[in-house]
């Protein structure tokens, strides 16, 4: 099972020198086709400026937690269901995007 970090949590991924921070999760991109990523985020400290800004990664491109999000006990809960969904969820997004592709191509 994996470990997911909360919202706002500033992370920096290896290979980047930019900062992110944590905004999402299960994202689909188009980097890997089908692909469904543990975070979606933003750089930091702009935010949010457009829709090409929006960074996607899982868990092992995280090099270092720089500032850990705001935790309490809702989101306590809502990562504990995200943990024990993860995998499900991740499938599920990976076999809609087989679908969506296999109507492309049809």
């Amino acid at each position: 099972m994996r470990k997911y970090l909360p919202i706002g949590t500033i992370v920096k991924l290896k290979n980047v020198d930019k900062l992110t921070i944590i905004a999402g999760y299960f994202p689909r991109g188009e980097a890997k086709n089908g692909h469904v990523w543990d975070y979606s985020a933003f750089p930091y400290p702009e935010g949010m400026i457009d829709n090409d800004k929006i960074v996607q990664f899982d868990n092992e491109a995280i090099e270092k937690v720089v500032v850990m999000g705001y935790q309490d006990e809702l989101q306590m809960q809502f990562i504990r269901a995200v943990m024990s969904k993860s995998d499900e969820i991740k499938a599920a997004g990976e076999q809609k995007a087989a679908e969506e592709n296999s109507e492309v191509t049809e």
